[in-house]
């Protein structure tokens, strides 16, 4: 994205794929956005929460021994 604008100036080309700078726009990322504790209520969270039981829904998969060495060819 960066990389697009910064070739799109140093160019002078008017677009890159269908990306246009226009010429009133000086400030390119001039974008802000809530962090999650600042819209959602402690009250409003879970007391717990795993990933094991969602609404009696397991979304984890099996656990595997990733500490076995093993030779990998090098």
């Amino acid at each position: 994205h960066k990389f697009a604008i910064t070739l799109s100036i140093i160019l002078g080309a008017a677009a890159i794929d269908d990306f246009k700078i226009m010429g009133d726009h000086v400030q390119l990322e001039d974008y802000t956005s809530l962090l999650p504790y600042e819209y959602i209520k402690e009250e409003d969270l879970p007391e717990s929460f795993s990933w094991g039981d969602v609404g009696g829904v397991s979304y984890l998969t099996k656990s595997l021994n990733q500490h076995i060495p093993q030779y990998c060819g090098r």
